[in-house]
């Protein structure tokens, strides 16, 4: 991770992070997930692959490796990427796309992580795919505060329409939660008194 990331974390080494995702991470559905850079970012520095560790502990958690996937469920292909870096969401959507098709099936749902922001692509190709630049569940970070860049927060329910041939979704979006990050307080300034005289 960057310079200083440790220094705004609550959780530090992992174990402690594999026990508070353990206890936290809802269990009232299947979860499917790859690993992006902060999961791969263990491996890189202690050899642990912890979403594998958590896939273990978490019967309803399903490892589907680091970084991307390709799988079919519910009868629809789906592309998975995580990504890393900056750049346009458009081209990362087209290029999962594009590696998707040339690695397997053409995927009827793409979707990218890692830039915290909305950005959808429907119908898109033959088969009308829904390529997905997905939000987050994160709140500010102090590095996102450093850049000007206010995270998206939410999810999407997804599914196909075989009558209409085409995917559809519905998004949920959420306010983020202050002072939900214990240790970590970063909005207790107070609010500015503007004089409108």
């Amino acid at each position: 991770m960057r310079k200083g990331h440790n220094y705004e974390c609550f959780i530090s080494g992992s174990d402690e992070a594999l026990a508070y995702v353990e206890s936290v991470y809802p269990d009232d559905c299947e979860t499917l997930i790859i690993g992006g850079n902060h999961d791969y970012s263990f491996f890189k520095h202690h050899q642990q692959d912890l979403l594998k560790l958590l896939s273990r502990l978490r019967p309803d958690i399903h490892y589907l490796g680091m970084h991307k996937a390709a799988f079919r469920v519910h009868g629809m292909e789906v592309a998975m990427f995580h990504g890393s870096g900056m750049g346009a969401a458009s081209n990362r959507l087209t290029r999962t796309y594009s590696n998707a098709c040339r690695d397997g099936p053409k995927p009827d749902l793409v979707v990218n992580g890692h830039l915290h922001h909305w950005n959808l692509c429907p119908e898109y190709g033959k088969r009308k795919a829904l390529l997905v630049q997905a939000a987050c569940f994160q709140g500010t970070t102090q590095y996102e505060r450093s850049i000007d860049k206010i995270p998206q927060i939410g999810g999407m329910i997804v599914w196909r329409d075989e009558e209409a041939e085409k995917m559809m979704y519905e998004l949920k979006n959420f306010d983020e939660v202050r002072h939900d990050h214990p240790g970590l307080i970063i909005d207790d300034y107070p609010e500015p008194i503007i004089d409108d005289s």
